[in-house]
């Protein structure tokens, strides 16, 4: 189902989901990005992202900073959703039974929900809910936010949209670009644009190593302009390359 946002709160619980989302074999996600105009205010989005630090000495040419992520689902993830706009039941049931009435330095947080005010005991919901209390490292990525023209509108007036990209890794020393994205993406790109309906999408990107070759490779933001709002989409490693879906 498609997700829509009307600003940064909304988004910037959406951008979390995805990355707390993401496969180990993820080398980039893109989640598009609407209701959000300024750059102060994407700026600002970012700063609120999990594990987000502004771009470093050497850090790749355009980023906007990078994101030191877990490898896998924490207690803290699941507490931050429940405060944005994304909820998973279990984990609302576990949070639920694990409220106290007394604070403790170091065992209880308050999380903020529109259900309410509610004292977490985060030892009895890592128990309750089989999530992990810290987190274990995986490699950073580095995030870019990419301005695009509109190809969903024909030939109407120009318009432009937004995207968080995030790219596993730092970017190599040389970056070396491979061919350009295949014709036959281009056409399942534009069919999708055009269907009423959720037409899941998917091609194969064959001898694309990782997700710093994709970014680099001719026509890339021509298919961010024909990607459908409301969807996060996941570029993964395959046996013979990269796979785009969603």
């Amino acid at each position: 189902m498609a997700n829509f946002s009307n600003g940064p709160v909304q988004t910037a619980a959406w951008i979390n989901k995805a990355i707390g989302d993401r496969k180990a074999t993820a080398e980039m996600i893109i989640v598009p990005i609407s209701g959000i105009d300024s750059s102060s205010d994407i700026i600002a989005l970012l700063c609120g992202l999990a594990g987000f630090a502004a771009p470093g000495a050497g850090a790749a040419s355009g980023s906007v900073g990078s994101l030191q992520l877990s490898n896998q689902r924490t207690v803290d993830d699941a507490l931050r959703d429940m405060a944005g706009t994304t909820m998973i039941v279990h984990e609302i049931e576990a949070a639920l039974e694990s409220v106290v009435e007394v604070p403790v330095d170091g065992v209880t947080v308050e999380l903020k929900t529109h259900m309410g005010v509610f004292l977490i005991d985060r030892f009895a919901f890592a128990k309750r809910s089989n999530l992990a209390l810290q987190a274990k490292v995986d490699s950073p990525f580095t995030a870019f936010i990419r301005e695009v023209p509109e190809r969903r509108n024909g030939e109407g007036a120009p318009s432009t949209r937004k995207f968080f990209v995030a790219v596993r890794g730092s970017g190599p020393a040389t970056l070396t670009a491979p061919a350009a994205v295949p014709a036959t993406a281009f056409t399942q790109l534009e069919e999708r644009s055009k269907s009423r309906f959720e037409i899941p999408l998917s091609f194969n990107l064959q001898g694309v190593q990782d997700g710093w070759q994709l970014l680099a490779m001719a026509r890339f933001d021509e298919v961010l302009g024909w990607l459908r709002g409301g969807y996060i989409h996941a570029v993964e490693r395959c046996k013979d390359g990269l796979t785009f879906g969603y």
